[in-house]
């Protein structure tokens, strides 16, 4: 059972889930901003599992799902990371389309 996101007192690390969980209206990332201490960090995934299609993944989604909780985090002023929600994979074939999205993550909410 998840612990409801009030009970967290820092500092601690609180994990988010991954943008599925997002979109399908879970949970709003920077909403739980208001709900716990700024000692706690709030942390949320990407769907890196899936960097390998650009079907499923295309690159300019990748921007839109790094710049979001990060432009929503930053106006509530919450500490906040935005991260791999597990591993990258190795796809030989579709190693240059990982590392694009990988450089878009880590670059464009600079």
């Amino acid at each position: 059972m998840t612990a409801p996101v009030e009970s967290f007192h820092g500092p601690a690390i609180r994990g988010e889930g991954t943008p599925g969980d997002f979109e399908s209206g879970q949970f709003a990332l920077w909403e739980d901003a208001a709900l716990v201490p700024k000692d706690v960090v709030l942390f949320g995934n990407l769907p890196t599992k899936n960097f390998y299609s650009d079907t499923v993944v295309p690159v300019e989604r990748v921007r839109e799902l790094t710049l979001e909780p990060i432009e929503n985090k930053r106006k509530a002023g919450h500490p906040h990371i935005v991260g791999s929600e597990c591993d990258v994979l190795y796809v030989p074939e579709s190693a240059a389309a990982i590392e694009r999205k990988l450089d878009v993550m880590l670059t464009c909410g600079r």
